[in-house]
């Protein structure tokens, strides 16, 4: 064989071995990033089941399982909203407006009550008593004995 075939294969050879080792390079540099987007794609598609692994839902599925959720919290708050929200007598709020008034009420009619006992008892304590213990010593006096 000619030496500049010989000179052109070891140069093709050299060529050949360079492009491979930094094809490996850029391969091993780029290995983490290749993962994480491996690992994105993974999780926007999801995966299926598999044997001893259950099956991981897409990014899209979760999405849309967030948003029926979402919706089901919204009609509990606005249940919510509208039981502690005045509407003309059939909320909670109306209810406990109404019990707290006639509780008010209960406890103002006690106190008007009670004052009327403690007016009474002093009207007997301060007026009557002292006219009953002289009557008393009048005429409940025992007799005098001669």
């Amino acid at each position: 064989m000619p030496p500049w075939i010989a000179e052109l294969l070891t140069v093709q050879t050299a060529g050949l071995v360079t492009a491979l080792m930094a094809i490996g390079v850029a391969v091993r540099k780029a290995w983490p990033f290749i993962k994480k987007a491996t690992n994105f794609l993974d999780d926007v598609g999801g995966e299926p089941a598999r044997p001893g692994v259950p099956e991981r839902p897409g990014m899209m599925e979760r999405i849309g399982n967030i948003e029926e959720q979402l919706d089901l919290v919204e009609e509990k708050v606005d249940q919510v909203h509208n039981e502690t929200s005045p509407n003309g007598g059939g909320s909670m709020k109306d209810t406990v407006g109404r019990v707290e008034k006639k509780l008010t009420d209960h406890i103002n009619k006690e106190d008007a009550r009670n004052n009327r006992e403690d007016n009474t008892a002093h009207i007997v304590r301060d007026e009557i008593a002292p006219v009953a213990k002289g009557v008393r010593k009048k005429y409940l006096r025992p007799p005098d004995v001669d």
